[in-house]
């Protein structure tokens, strides 16, 4: 697959907070035997803002797809199904973020920018899964 100028930035450039960017992640599913489903979200450190919470749920629907696979507890077209609705929640969210409202935020400008990436990044989502 071919990628767009943007994705390519968007794999060279930077990541923001402790979820979001490529290979970007400060959490992982683990192995609990006293969890429901015998998995259990832990995180090293939380989110900085609410665009990394963003980007953390994100991360958390990718992995637990990957897990589910692993365990063949789903098919790989379920996988990646699981992606695509994780990246299409994750359009919306940043479609209705502002960092200016967000107290959490440190840094609102440095946010928008990040913000208008991912939405360029994730916006080919046909491109990449069919």
């Amino acid at each position: 697959m071919r990628k767009n100028v943007f994705q390519a930035v968007w794999e060279e450039v930077f990541q923001y907070g402790r979820y979001g960017g490529p290979n970007c992640s400060s959490g992982d599913w683990v192995d609990d035997q006293n969890a429901p489903n015998g998995l259990i979200w832990k995180e090293r450190v939380p989110p900085i803002d609410g665009l990394d919470s963003l980007f953390r749920d994100h991360d958390k629907t990718y992995k637990w797809a990957e897990k589910m696979l692993e365990k063949d507890e789903i098919t790989p077209p379920q996988e990646k199904l699981m992606k695509t609705q994780a990246d299409i929640q994750l359009l919306a969210g940043l479609a209705q973020y502002n960092a200016s409202a967000d107290p959490t935020c440190k840094d609102p400008v440095t946010a928008q920018r990040y913000q208008f990436l991912a939405m360029t990044a994730f916006g080919p989502i046909r491109e990449r899964w069919i």
